[in-house]
């Protein structure tokens, strides 16, 4: 074992090598995880991913989920990066936002069949999916 980074533990017959409380096995031996400690701790109808962020190492990204119906903000973040310092970082003067799938708006106000309309965040802001109503 790499006794900086990992410890020994007597199994069934044989002692195998398991990381140390903060850090995580990957290929090339155990490294410092991030956990979750930093993430943006409130999302509005969603959370991070749902087999956690806390075994994510730096360069690796957590992502945004969101509950049924609703889908991430285009205009916010989607995922947090976990940086070399073991913080979390998303785009500047972003927040992890979900929004309702189903909102739409109309640019040219109308409701008729073939009418093309923008997918948009709640308050009316274009966030560039177009969808074609039948």
């Amino acid at each position: 074992c790499d006794y900086t980074t990992e410890m020994c533990t007597n199994g069934e017959g044989s002692p195998f090598c398991e990381c140390q409380p903060g850090f995580v096995r990957r290929s090339n031996g155990c490294i410092r995880k991030c956990g979750s400690t930093g993430l943006q701790p409130q999302i509005s109808h969603g959370g991070w991913e749902s087999n956690g962020c806390d075994n994510k190492v730096p360069g690796e990204t957590c992502a945004v989920t969101c509950d049924a119906g609703f889908q991430p903000d285009h205009l916010g973040a989607s995922q947090a990066t976990c940086q070399d310092d073991l913080t979390w970082t998303m785009p500047p003067n972003k927040q992890a936002t979900c929004i309702s799938s189903s909102t739409v708006c109309d640019p040219f106000d109308t409701n008729t069949s073939g009418a093309e309309k923008f997918l948009c965040t709640p308050s009316g802001v274009h966030v560039g999916n177009t969808i074609t109503l039948s």
